[in-house]
């Protein structure tokens, strides 16, 4: 028979949970390095969250722990084996740095280990895991202060690093994800095995990932700090950033020159190694007369034991000394550099820059052509091709030039200087020739399909159309499309306003539409009445409105009037009868441009028409002997021989 006395019984497991709890929460507030936020009783995997501490502050970073309390003996080794379920690894694999945490009651050791390691325990084996309902954790590490000094430096490291990248991608444009994806560094989760650790930063290292090493610093320092050598490569990961002109920690530079002082030192780097880096420390923070005394001290030797290196040593050297105005000395150290190793790029490539600098395109040619790919490289191939592109528009070579922008084009998602670079070159050499223009053309509809709005491109890719309409060059694209556009780009406020009205009043012009030329030239001269005036004036002497063109020129100043304004303006007055007025007039032009064949042929006529007959036949004898094949000279032979005489 029962009786009232029958109370449920407290279970081992429950007075084991207990106890790991509390060795738990014990072990968390002696180190003083989180706040024990509490156990999770839905037991969904976590038992327990812990928040990492820095100076006093909490920081938001935490960890969560599945804990697990045994009485089972230990094994043979000293570790002790506890059974979980398989849902509970990846429970606790969703958030980093997860852990599992025991308390072993018989020896009163609370022991701990990384999820991700279990994981990788397991990963080792055949996928037939994946299906058992429980697995084996194996405990070894015991969480103790030393445990959890380690853990709470990698939190820090990897939450803050991983918070910088979040942050940069919250606060970029839309338009920027493409490049922030080739631009932003990964940084990796470093093992918390020291060993394991070091493998993959020397790793990283060979293969020349300097990037990826220096975003994941504090996270290898977390883990590797304070083993002798262990961080000597991310040091010179740094070293190498700086010296490859991209943004690095200058703390992080100085502090890798003692290193490796210290590494020389105990024989763990071979001096002459360490000297030569700490040189290229000196020139990435811009101590060049330190860095030129740490390579001239160590070329020579280099020159007999290493020639690749040795090579580039000279050519840091030139760097150092072309960064103080040596320039002389510089040449000669890229050249040495050159003649010790005839492949180094980046050897090459100063020299490049130093033959543009002297004029001679051919040379910076040749040496651009000598630069090729490298993994460790601090030439990148796309800049290569930038300056070989603006090289080959210099030389004429139109063709070369736009083949290597239809390469490098393809590049530009992952570097933005590429497309504003290219244009910058079609700009100022697209149009040099009517085939160039074509090109150009082609170029600047593929800039405006990437950046439909900028532009100073669309008033590009009109002035490209305006050529080769002006060379008779078929465009699809019409006198009233083209005015259409210029409509927009005017409208926007471009700079250039004034010139496109212009040139959209030529293509009028050169189409007999005299009305629409007019009111284009007229678009011209109100955003600029000096230049404009002229092209203006024309329009309306064609007209016959000669009223028009005579307030048009009278308002420029003097200084203003070239050879062509003073041929309308002799124009207008003719048009209104002061034949006096426009002879004076037609002399200026002849006399700023003693070339000006029509204002010769026109001053004959003026002076006939006024009846000076004397100063006719002077002045068409002498257009005659000026300009004998002009087709108004046989007009004037054959219909005014009474003036000139048969001898013309």
């Amino acid at each position: 028979m029962g009786s009232l006395d029958d109370l449920p019984q407290r279970g081992v497991t429950h007075e084991t949970a207990e106890a790991a709890e509390r060795a738990f929460a014990n072990a968390v507030a002696d180190a003083l390095l989180f706040v024990h936020q509490g156990c999770d009783r839905h037991d969904y995997g976590s038992d327990a969250v812990i928040e990492a501490v820095r100076e006093g502050a909490v920081t938001n970073l935490r960890i969560h722990a599945q804990l697990k309390g045994t009485t089972a003996t230990a094994n043979s080794d000293g570790s002790v084996s506890v059974s979980v379920a398989r849902t509970t690894l990846n429970y606790l694999l969703n958030q980093p740095s997860s852990l599992f945490v025991c308390y072993h009651v018989p020896s009163g050791r609370l022991l701990a280990r990384y999820a991700e390691d279990v994981y990788a325990e397991y990963a080792h084996r055949d996928e037939d895991w994946l299906a058992q309902d429980s697995i084996t954790v194996r405990f070894h590490a015991s969480f103790d202060r030393e445990f959890q000094h380690l853990l709470h430096r990698r939190l820090l490291a990897a939450g803050e690093g991983h918070r910088e990248t979040r942050l940069d991608w919250i606060a970029s444009p839309p338009g920027y994800a493409a490049e922030l994806v080739r631009q932003t560094p990964r940084i990796i989760d470093v093992p918390a095995d020291p060993d394991r650790a070091q493998l993959i930063l020397a790793a990283l290292y060979e293969a020349g990932e300097d990037d990826v090493i220096s975003a994941s610093f504090a996270a290898f320092a977390a883990v590797l700090d304070g083993v002798e050598g262990a961080l000597d490569a991310a040091y010179m990961a740094e070293i190498n950033r700086g010296l490859n002109h991209a943004a690095f920690d200058k703390q992080r530079v100085r502090r890798g020159i003692e290193v490796l002082r210290t590494a020389a030192t105990s024989r763990r780097i071979e001096p002459l190694s360490a000297g030569y880096c700490e040189a290229n420390a000196r020139l990435a923070l811009g101590e060049h007369a330190l860095a030129i005394e740490g390579y001239s001290g160590i070329l020579p030797q280099l020159e007999q034991l290493n020639a690749h290196i040795a090579a580039m040593c000279a050519k840091n050297l030139g760097s150092a000394y072309e960064a103080l105005g040596d320039v002389s000395s510089a040449h000669q150290f890229y050249a040495r550099a050159v003649e010790l190793d005839s492949e180094l790029g980046e050897a090459h490539f100063a020299l490049a820059m130093c033959a543009r600098r002297d004029g001679d395109i051919q040379m910076a040619l040749s040496h651009l052509d000598r630069v090729a790919p490298s993994p460790r490289s601090a030439i990148r191939m796309p800049s290569v091709s930038g300056w070989r592109i603006a090289l080959l528009f210099q030389t004429g070579d139109y063709n070369a030039a736009f083949r290597d922008i239809s390469t490098l084009r393809d590049q530009a998602r992952s570097a933005r200087w590429i497309w504003p670079w290219c244009a910058r070159q079609v700009a100022i050499y697209g149009r040099a020739t009517v085939d160039s223009t074509k090109l150009a053309l082609r170029f600047w509809n593929g800039y405006l399909e990437e950046h439909p709005d900028v532009a100073p491109a669309k008033r590009e890719r009109l002035l490209c159309l305006a050529r080769l309409d002006r060379h008779s060059v078929a465009t699809r694209v019409s006198f009233d499309a083209f005015v259409a556009e210029v409509s927009e780009v005017a409208a926007a406020g471009d700079s250039q306003a004034a010139l496109l009205w212009d040139v959209a009043g030529h293509w009028a012009q050169r189409e007999g539409r005299w009305d629409d030329a007019e009111a284009a030239f007229r678009r011209a001269h109100e955003l600029d009445s000096s230049r404009f005036a002229y092209c203006l004036a024309t329009a309306l002497n064609f007209l016959d409105r000669y009223d028009e063109a005579l307030r048009v020129l009278n308002a420029l100043p003097l200084v203003d009037m070239d050879a062509q304004a003073w041929f309308q303006l002799a124009v207008a007055r003719d048009g209104i009868g002061n034949l006096e007025g426009a002879i004076a007039a037609y002399r200026l032009a002849i006399g700023l441009e003693p070339a000006y064949a029509l204002a010769w042929f026109n001053l004959g006529g003026v002076l006939f028409n006024a009846g000076d007959l004397v100063s006719a036949r002077e002045i068409w004898t002498d257009a005659l002997n000026r300009f004998p094949e002009h087709e108004l000279a046989a007009t004037i032979r054959n219909e005014f021989a009474f003036v000139v005489g048969d001898g013309h």
